[in-house]
């Protein structure tokens, strides 16, 4: 059984087990969206865990990703996780997964990722799935600064982030995350180019890129992650959410595909996924 399929049941039995305890709510919205928060994310997790499976990847920091990730890498790999969110409502229900799955090795804490608490080389892997392009003006930057400086010497950060021919911002004139909108539009995310992949990214970090790998998907719309009407979708319409994500691993098997950083167009933004590893002093 492949990586994604593994999640998938793994959100599953998490939400049957929520359920079983009393939180029916919050065990069918496990149930209901297994993977969490997208459906790239059946590429990117599983990229995630490949690169997490070695045994020189154990205190790990997860820097606001989904956290179905580190429910399954604490559960299913044994690995002793620490997963921050600038939200502590973000972290909340996953207080009651990790009790119901008896986790003693996943710690759960409200941070912001540009201004870390922990000591330096904390950690022997670092990861942000689909995190630091949401990050405004120059913390996307500031946030890979930190994940170098609790970064260990020869261990490694994995990030997964949307890619386009040409940087883009996008605005929404909605509340995004903690920021309430002020003005007439708020900042959503930012598509990175080669050129500001490594600028923004790449360069500060002062880590070394050891893997990269792109994915693209068909142009469907409705479907489309930067679309602000699918993102949203769990609030508008309920049932919404019930008759597509349980759809998510058939659907993600046939909407992306390995690609070369060539294939991606303007119009349908791609998936990078990059490994960096931060080599010991000379």
């Amino acid at each position: 059984m492949d990586w994604a399929s593994r999640l998938y049941r793994f959100g599953i039995v998490t939400g049957l087990k929520t359920c079983m305890r009393g939180r029916v709510a919050l065990g069918l919205k496990s149930m209901l969206n297994p993977v969490r928060s997208g459906f790239s994310r059946y590429l990117e997790i599983p990229y995630l865990i490949e690169q997490c499976r070695g045994e020189e990847c154990q205190n790990i920091l997860d820097m606001g990703s989904p956290k179905h990730a580190a429910l399954f890498l604490s559960r299913q790999l044994g690995k002793s996780v620490t997963a921050v969110d600038i939200q502590d409502d973000f972290i909340e229900p996953y207080r009651f997964y990790a009790d119901t799955l008896r986790l003693k090795n996943l710690v759960l804490e409200q941070a912001d990722g540009t201004s870390l608490r922990y000591a330096d080389e904390s950690f022997d892997t670092v990861y942000a799935v689909s995190v630091l392009e949401h990050l405004p003006e120059k913390g996307d930057s500031l946030a890979v600064k930190e994940i170098h400086r609790v970064l260990k010497k020869g261990g490694k950060c994995i990030l997964t982030l949307p890619f386009a021919p040409k940087e883009e911002d996008i605005y929404w004139e909605q509340d995004i995350y903690e920021r309430k909108l002020d003005g007439a539009r708020n900042f959503f995310s930012r598509l990175y180019s080669r050129d500001s992949l490594a600028g923004r990214i790449i360069e500060p970090s002062k880590l070394e890129e050891t893997d990269r790998k792109y994915f693209t998907q068909k142009n469907w719309k409705f479907l489309r992650q930067d679309n602000p009407r699918n993102a949203d979708l769990s609030r508008i319409s309920p049932l919404a959410l019930l008759f597509i994500h349980p759809l998510g691993l058939f659907l993600a098997k046939r909407l992306f595909r390995s690609c070369e950083a060539s294939d991606i167009a303007q119009e349908i933004p791609g998936t990078v996924c990059l490994t960096l590893e931060k080599r010991g002093e000379a």
